[in-house]
């Protein structure tokens, strides 16, 4: 068994219970309301991973345990986060530390769900652990595990996530969405550059490329009989979508982390423009992509990876309002004290909600754009 399946096992049964009024169709009111149930033992050990970075010490665990009572799992939390090593780990092992500017509006958070940053309350949240249970990866401060509980999370919420719709996914690489799409009835159509483009752009030998449905599939979230039955692959460029796929028959598309790599601040928008073209009436277009938060003027505007701005994305948002589409912002980079902490290279990973790229501190953006019902 692999080792984040064991992790998982040890906590299984406790998240899916946290997990049974979070899933698709059920009221999003209620998306942590896990998080008022009393704390278990496998609490525990969460915080211990998640927060610690570690394995519970046979002493420190019987003492928690021995606490329990009807703490619950966000007391567990703080108790975790008021402790010297906590203090210590966020201090030695994460990086570096900067006040980021914060519109006057609330953190974001999972339900209603905006075009907005990773924060650590969106992690500390059962959304957030059930969607990592569905993609088999046990829950980390990460922004690129965030991107595809966004993705997941948006799809849910507006209603795509369901048996029948048809999606489409650009940029797909090898990540678990595909095969958790088909689990839930999904017909999804998955696109990637054909092997040499990819090759010269690098994508190959970071094993971040999919050629074929194989790459793509997952087995240990769907089976292969129902993923080759409910998932396509096709070769795809999104600097020039094909006019077939432009025709509006999907109920939703996606991608992450991709639009950045089309070589300017300029080509990743008009992908997200014509990306609009492939969905219905009353569909959604989620997309992921850099986001920089700590300049609004300096920024990265051409090359292999660009980076966006508060003003590059409101330009954005207010364009597409302006065609009739419905997106929401929020730009706040979050509350919580591991808010404030970047990785600098080389990366650790330990807390890698914001990094520094190039001199920039950046994060992820997700995007959730509602196309108008006809």
């Amino acid at each position: 068994m692999k080792a984040w399946a064991r992790r998982l096992a040890l906590r299984g049964r406790r998240l899916r219970a946290l997990a049974s009024g979070l899933l698709p169709g059920r009221d999003r009111r209620r998306s942590d309301a896990g998080l008022g149930l009393p704390a278990t033992p496998d609490d525990v050990r969460f915080a211990y991973r998640l927060l610690l970075g570690r394995e519970p010490d046979a002493q420190g665990f019987t003492d928690w345990t021995a606490r329990l009572g009807s703490m619950t799992p966000p007391e567990i939390a703080a108790g975790f986060q008021s402790s010297p090593e906590y203090h210590r780990r966020v201090r030695d092992a994460f990086g570096r530390v900067a006040d980021f500017a914060k519109p006057s509006i609330a953190a974001p958070s999972w339900s209603p769900l905006a075009s907005q940053l990773p924060t650590q309350a969106q992690v500390d949240s059962t959304t957030y652990w059930r969607w990592c249970d569905e993609i088999g990866d046990p829950p980390r401060y990460h922004r690129k595990q965030w991107e595809h509980v966004y993705v997941l999370q948006a799809l849910a919420e507006t209603g795509a996530l369901r048996a029948g719709a048809r999606g489409l996914g650009f940029g797909v690489g090898r990540e678990p969405i595909p095969s958790v799409l088909a689990k839930h009835g999904c017909d999804v159509l998955v696109t990637d550059l054909a092997a040499p483009a990819a090759a010269r752009a690098g994508w190959r030998a970071s094993g971040q490329h999919a050629g074929s449905l194989d790459d793509l599939h997952r087995p240990e979230i769907c089976g292969r009989d129902v993923f080759r039955a409910r998932v396509r692959f096709r070769v795809q460029d999104m600097t020039r979508i094909d006019d077939d796929l432009r025709a509006g028959g999907f109920d939703f598309v996606w991608s992450l982390c991709a639009l950045e790599h089309l070589g300017s601040l300029r080509a990743g928008v008009r992908f997200v423009e014509q990306s609009l073209d492939c969905v219905k009436p009353g569909g959604v277009a989620v997309h992921t992509t850099e986001y920089n938060v700590s300049s609004d003027d300096d920024t990265l505007e051409d090359g292999a990876t660009v980076l966006y701005r508060r003003r590059d994305v409101e330009e954005l948002a207010r364009s597409l309002g302006e065609l009739g589409y419905e997106v929401h912002l929020n730009l706040h980079p979050g509350d919580g004290p591991l808010d404030r902490y970047y990785d600098v290279p080389p990366y650790r990973g330990s807390l890698h909600l914001k990094i520094e790229l190039q001199r920039h501190v950046i994060t992820s953006l997700g995007i959730l754009i509602r196309k108008r019902a006809a």
